[in-house]
């Protein structure tokens, strides 16, 4: 969690992190969450699973502390996936489950 960085990668990261532990989500899980299934007051999250189901699924308050600084910035982005693209031809567009990994590895290597 802190070779994350605090640059908005890093801040997604973090998030993605602490919401893959904390809510026991597998990668498409988290990565096809979209803002409006959030819910802070709650504490939960609504994830879409196999065949289109829905479950709710609680997250404690230091996910959420980890999460908050990446929900912040994220609302200058158009409404779509949480964990989107930033910059470039990506921005605000789902990430791929399959670049997620490597990315965490970068950021460990570092």
């Amino acid at each position: 969690m802190r070779a994350a960085g605090d640059d908005p990668r890093g801040r997604r990261l973090r998030g993605l992190i602490a919401v893959l532990w904390r809510a026991r989500l597998r990668i498409h899980e988290a990565l096809s969450l979209k803002e409006s299934e959030v819910d802070r007051r709650r504490g939960s999250l609504l994830v879409r699973g196999k065949g289109g189901r829905r479950r709710e699924v609680g997250v404690d308050e230091w996910a959420w502390e980890q999460l908050q600084p990446w929900i912040d910035p994220r609302v200058e982005l158009r409404i779509g996936p949480l964990f989107c693209g930033i910059n470039g031809s990506t921005r605000a567009r789902p990430r791929s489950s399959a670049n997620a990994p490597s990315a965490v590895a970068r950021r460990a290597m570092r």
